[in-house]
């Protein structure tokens, strides 16, 4: 095997069943696969008995993390059991719909030895935009980007080239730090989509129903970005630079009402658009 594939999960439940189900059915080479469990402490012995009973024949590993809620510590455990060339760090609620699509994935990072990180969800951009960094392949099927969350290929030398995740970031914002990090030793962040489905925002939901969670997740938000952009200054755009300090350089923490407003609209504005359809059509 060449390649272990990683994925912190807070709680056994059906995303989780289906992800593995999808990844198990898709990945067509042999691949290690770690599930770093990093939930409520207590809770990691129901935890591994799901696994086990719902993938008895499957080479499944399940690590316990000591830090609960915590993402960044939970994929740094991960980085450090692996002993294979490639890696990948995969969200919980990740459900793979394309058969083959890591052996596609792998030859990508071996076609460019330079990229660090090979996103296979989506492209996103912190610092700079996508016409400034345009393709790294005739067929335009490969973009630069800043960053690409939730599927994440890498490979071991880059983590070991000082580029495990900053646990600072516990959630929000771990995997664009990260990535970032790893921009600034001199590698690319490239995006190459394969066919899946992202539920999003399942570990959120469940752990921000715990208020003291939430608060502390809150009340850093502006401390953290503060943090990134003066960690990152060397390579991050000025402009953008001056846009953080602006927004966040004069205060110490964020205006939770505000970002839990709109927090809930991007969650739920499919129901919300739906619901205001509906109330048109009765008028």
């Amino acid at each position: 095997m060449e390649c272990t594939i990683i994925i912190p999960a807070i709680r056994f439940d059906k995303h989780l069943l289906k992800t593995i189900k999808n990844l198990v059915e898709n990945t067509t080479i042999g691949a290690e696969k770690l599930l770093i469990y990093n939930g409520k402490k207590g809770g990691e012995k129901q935890f591994i008995d799901c696994i086990k009973r719902k993938f008895p024949n499957t080479n499944l590993k399940v690590i316990t993390s000591n830090v609960p809620y915590n993402i960044a510590h939970a994929v740094n455990l991960g980085f450090k059991r692996a002993k294979t060339k490639f890696l990948v760090v995969m969200d919980s609620d990740v459900y793979i719909l394309e058969k083959g699509w890591l052996r596609k994935a792998i030859k990508i990072m071996k076609k460019y030895p330079n990229i660090g990180v090979l996103g296979c969800s989506v492209a996103k951009y912190i610092d700079r935009k996508p016409e400034e960094l345009g393709f790294l392949d005739k067929d335009k099927k490969i973009k630069i980007c800043d960053y690409a969350p939730t599927i994440m290929v890498t490979k071991k030398s880059v983590i070991e080239d000082g580029c495990y995740i900053d646990e600072f970031f516990s959630m929000h914002r771990y995997d664009s730090d990260w990535q970032t990090t790893i921009r600034s030793k001199g590698y690319l962040i490239a995006h190459y989509r394969i066919k899946h489905l992202h539920v999003g925002g399942v570990s959120c939901d469940h752990v921000f129903r715990n208020k003291k969670i939430l608060n502390a997740w809150l009340n850093n938000e502006a401390p953290g970005a503060l943090y990134f952009i003066e960690k990152h200054k060397k390579i991050l755009n000025k402009d953008y630079y001056d846009s953080v300090m602006k927004e966040f350089g004069k205060k110490r923490k964020y205006n939770k009402y505000i970002f839990l407003t709109k927090w809930y609209f991007i969650k739920f504005r499919g129901k919300t658009i739906r619901f205001v359809k509906r109330l048109l059509r009765r008028y």
